[in-house]
């Protein structure tokens, strides 16, 4: 999935990783090192760290809930590193729960 900015311009790529099985997923942004993000299956924790394993945020989910449960919806619990563009990391949330959770 693409990150675009709101006249279009591309800002990153979400990628979940091609081997069967596994959580893992790539961001791909121009110019800059990847990330990779590592998860649990169904996406209920999922982290997102630089290529010398500096860990920029995680998010978690507790399914199990009775609210989210009875609300039908997902609400995330974001931790994000300092220095670290929040919208940024909630779009590429979004993209993994997207792609997690058809």
């Amino acid at each position: 999935q693409m990150i675009l900015r709101a006249d279009g311009t591309h800002v990153a790529t979400v990628q979940r990783s091609k081997q069967r099985g596994t959580d893992r997923a790539s961001v791909t942004i121009p110019g800059q090192p990847p990330l990779s993000i590592a998860g649990t299956p169904g996406g209920s924790f999922f982290a997102v760290d630089t290529e010398d394993g500096t860990r920029v945020a995680c998010a978690s989910t507790d399914r199990a809930s009775l609210k989210n449960q009875f609300l039908e919806v997902e609400r995330y619990t974001l931790t994000i590193a300092s220095n670290v563009d929040v919208a940024f990391i909630v779009l590429v949330c979004a993209s993994l729960d997207r792609m997690f959770n058809k």
